[in-house]
């Protein structure tokens, strides 16, 4: 066991998980990752047979006991992989050296209401739940290294490390389905998509959309050139302007340019401003002279 690893309690785990044979052990040792650099990675192991094992193999599975038996053989802990109906709901470094858990995992902790223990290292949480995940990304990066969200199930080959060391009061596994699903939709909330369609009709129609939009009002003084006292300068409201336009074109720099074109920006100004580029042109990221892209290219390549 290695030192920054807390000592574990088998003894306290569910009896629902230990009365099935779906156990691994598991052993640090180091790798390469991609950037070329050494970290300890947990490295699976069959407990009868010391070969390798796999999470989504179950002829390398053994039971519990063999599991907690084979810790004697130099082994840093055992692992659950999972099968239906369970869910694994990794809380990555939410727990401090004083034992308090940051406040987005409290909540996801109190949602869930299962059976909740620590992770190895002590900094993290596992909740353990039945039910299942619904169709989408399964992880979220907080910041910082091992700092996140990972929701897991069988459908992609996953296991949990086991401590036995529960946290918070429900030691039962409880099907939270329902659950599950609003905590994915609030994690991963899905973008907002255009209907198919609407970037087709005519300029006037989507100009007209995008004025009763629910934030017409502002892509209405954009494109009629009212920018002072909402932006620090007019190449800031032209760069507001050019993502607008960049949404409702689905960022088709052509269309994006010519409608720059038509606004009240121009129109003002009597003339097609240099940061333009001609409807015939091919695009460019060739900087102004300012040295910077013309707004119309940041905005095709801004996130909207």
């Amino acid at each position: 066991m290695r030192q920054d690893s807390i000592k574990p309690n088998y003894n306290e785990t569910p009896e629902e998980l230990r009365s099935l044979r779906n156990w691994v052990v598991w052993r640090f040792e180091k790798r390469i990752d991609k950037s070329g650099k050494v970290k300890n990675t947990k490295v699976l192991y069959n407990a009868r047979t010391e070969k390798k094992a796999l999470c989504n193999q179950p002829s390398t599975w053994s039971s519990f006991g063999d599991a907690a038996a084979a810790l004697e053989h130099g082994y840093d802990g055992i692992g659950f992989c999972l099968t239906p109906p369970y869910i694994g709901v990794d809380l990555d470094g939410c727990r401090d050296e004083t034992g308090a858990i940051d406040i987005w995992a409290e909540e996801i902790i109190r949602e869930l209401d299962s059976y909740t223990e620590l992770s190895p290292s002590g900094q993290g949480v596992h909740v353990f739940v039945k039910g299942e995940l619904p169709h989408g990304t399964r992880q979220k990066d907080l910041g910082g290294e091992h700092h996140g969200v990972g929701l897991y199930d069988a459908v992609r080959g996953r296991y949990l490390t086991i401590t036995g060391l529960p946290i918070k009061g429900n030691r039962t596994i409880a099907e939270r389905t329902g659950e599950l699903r609003l905590i994915h939709a609030r994690l991963f909330p899905r973008k907002q998509k255009i209907q198919s369609g609407e970037q087709s009709g005519s300029d006037d129609d989507l100009i007209e959309r995008a004025r009763n939009a629910n934030d017409g009002g502002k892509f209405a003084r954009l494109w009629d050139g009212q920018w002072k006292g909402n932006y620090a300068s007019q190449s800031e409201a032209d760069l507001a302007l050019c993502m607008k336009l960049a949404f409702w074109t689905d960022r088709d720099t052509g269309r994006i340019d010519a409608l720059f074109r038509r606004s009240g920006r121009c129109a003002k100004s009597g003339s097609a401003p240099i940061t333009a580029r001609p409807p015939s042109a091919k695009p460019s990221s060739k900087p102004t002279r300012r040295g910077r892209p013309p707004p119309w290219r940041r905005a095709s390549r801004s996130s909207i």
